[in-house]
C-alpha cells in the first residue's frame, strides 16, 4: 500500500474545508429564515382538522395558552394531540401534561414529547408555550390532527384562551451543524498538518538554545495561539503563520514552532469531542477545563521558550 504523502493530507484537508461550506450554510439558512406556519385551530378542542403541507419534510405542533394559575402559580393541564396521514398512520400521539418549566409531568406522561416555556407576563393571566415533537410528513402532506385539552383537576388552573398552529416545511439543522463542524474542524487539521509536513520533514530537537532572538521568537510562537480566543481558528492559523515565516532562522523555532502547531490542533480535537459529547452535558463541563488547559500550557510553553528550553506539551496529538 503506498505510503500517504503529505500532499495528499493538503489536498484532503482543502476539500473538507470547502466541502464544510454546505452543510454549515444549510445549517445557517434553516436558523435563520422563519418556517411557514399555519393556524390549525383555536380553542381547548378541535376534532378531524384537515390541513395539508410540504411532504417529505417535518412538522412541529406548537400551542399557545393563556390561563389563570392555581394556587402558588401552579398548573397541569391534560393534553392530547394525535396527527395522521393521509393512510391514517400515526404520526404523532401525545397524551401528557403542560407544566411549568422545569417540572416533572406525571409519572407515566410522555415527558420528551412537549417542551414548555413561559412569556414575559402580561397582568395576572400566565402565557405560556407548548413545542411538541417533530414529525416526519409522510403521504401526500395531507394531515388530519386532533388536538385536546382537558381541565386542570390539580391545581383548578383555567384556560381563557388556546391556539393551535403547525410549524412545517421544517428541515434539520442541528444535524447539518454537527456535520458541518466535523468537516470544518478535520479540514483545518488535515490541511495544517499537511502544510508542515509538505514543508519538509522535522528536524532533528534541539535540546537549548542560546541565541536571544530564536528564544523570543519561539514564544511568540507559543502565544500566538491565545489569538484563538479573538479569531476564530486563529490559535491555529497565527501559530502557522508564526513558525512558516521563522522556521528557517532557527532549529529551535522550528521545533518548538511545530510543537506549538501540535498542541493548537491538539486542542481543536479537544473542543470537536466536546462538542459532539455536548447533548451528554459532558461537553458542557469539558470546554472550561479545555480552555484552562489551553491557556496555561500556552503561557507555561513561552516562558520556558524564552528561557531557551526544548518544551513539549503534555497530552498533545503530534499531527506534523
Amino acid at each position: 500500500m503506498p505510503a500517504i504523502r503529505p500532499i495528499h493530507v493538503l489536498a484532503l484537508g482543502l476539500v473538507l474545508l470547502v466541502a464544510s461550506a454546505w452543510p454549515l450554510g444549510t445549517a445557517l439558512r434553516e436558523f435563520s429564515v422563519p418556517r411557514p406556519v399555519l393556524v390549525v385551530a383555536d380553542g381547548v378542542e378541535a376534532d378531524d382538522v384537515a390541513v395539508a403541507v410540504e411532504p417529505g419534510r417535518r412538522a412541529r405542533l406548537a400551542l399557545t395558552l393563556e390561563l389563570a394559575p392555581g394556587a402558588d402559580d401552579a398548573y397541569q393541564v391534560p393534553v392530547r394531540v394525535r396527527v395522521r396521514d393521509a393512510a391514517g398512520a400515526d404520526l404523532l400521539d401525545v397524551d401528557t401534561f403542560v407544566t411549568p418549566p422545569g417540572t416533572m409531568p406525571p409519572a407515566g406522561a410522555a415527558t420528551p414529547a412537549v417542551n414548555v416555556f413561559e412569556y414575559p407576563p402580561a397582568g395576572d393571566a400566565l402565557r405560556i408555550g407548548a413545542l411538541f415533537s417533530a414529525f416526519e410528513v409522510t403521504g401526500d402532506g395531507h394531515l388530519t390532527l386532533s388536538l385536546h385539552l382537558a381541565p386542570d383537576s390539580r391545581h383548578g388552573a383555567v384556560v381563557a384562551s388556546a391556539r393551535w398552529r403547525l410549524e412545517h416545511d421544517l428541515g434539520q439543522p442541528i444535524s447539518a451543524l454537527v456535520v458541518g463542524v466535523f468537516m470544518l474542524v478535520a479540514g483545518i487539521v488535515a490541511a495544517s498538518a499537511g502544510f508542515v509536513r509538505r514543508c519538509g520533514p522535522r528536524r532533528a530537537d534541539a535540546t537549548s538554545c542560546d541565541d536571544a532572538t530564536a528564544r523570543r521568537r519561539a514564544a511568540l510562537c507559543h502565544l500566538a495561539g491565545l489569538l484563538g480566543y479573538v479569531v476564530p481558528f486563529g490559535n491555529v492559523v497565527a501559530t502557522l503563520a508564526c513558525w512558516y515565516a521563522w522556521r528557517d532562522g532557527h532549529a529551535y523555532i522550528e521545533q518548538q514552532g511545530r510543537e506549538a502547531i501540535n498542541f493548537q490542533l491538539t486542542i481543536l480535537v479537544y473542543l470537536l469531542l466536546a462538542f459532539a459529547l455536548a447533548l451528554a452535558l459532558l461537553g458542557l463541563v469539558m470546554v472550561p477545563l479545555i480552555a484552562l488547559l489551553h491557556v496555561v500550557a500556552s503561557l507555561v510553553a513561552a516562558y520556558r521558550a524564552r528561557a531557551g528550553v526544548a518544551w513539549r506539551y503534555p497530552v498533545t496529538l503530534r499531527f506534523a
